[in-house]
């Protein structure tokens, strides 16, 4: 990849999302995340707070349940990677 391309992360909070946030920013890419919510200060906060945010990183609401959410976030980049999951899991249906 390229400096300077635009990557979308969907599910830009979760654990491995904010890694491959942090990782993507520390390569200079420019960087659109989508949250579930941006109202939620602890998560819009740690990835706001990673180096280079301030200039190369935007965030986007978006829902995994309503896909037109995303058209916004996805609009101009050159990759895309879904990290996003449905809240609803159901472990006892699950194969272990």
């Amino acid at each position: 990849m390229e400096k300077n391309m635009k990557v979308c992360v969907t599910g830009g909070a979760s654990y491995l999302g904010s890694y491959l946030i942090k990782k993507l920013l520390e390569r200079g890419y420019i960087v659109h995340a989508t949250l579930r919510n941006l109202g939620e200060p602890s998560k819009v906060g740690l990835l706001k707070g990673l180096p280079n945010a301030e200039t190369r990183l935007e965030l986007f609401e978006a829902d995994i349940y309503n896909p037109d959410d995303f058209g916004t976030a996805i609009h101009g980049c050159e990759l895309v990677v879904h990290m996003a999951t449905p809240l609803q899991h159901q472990p006892k249906n699950s194969q272990v």
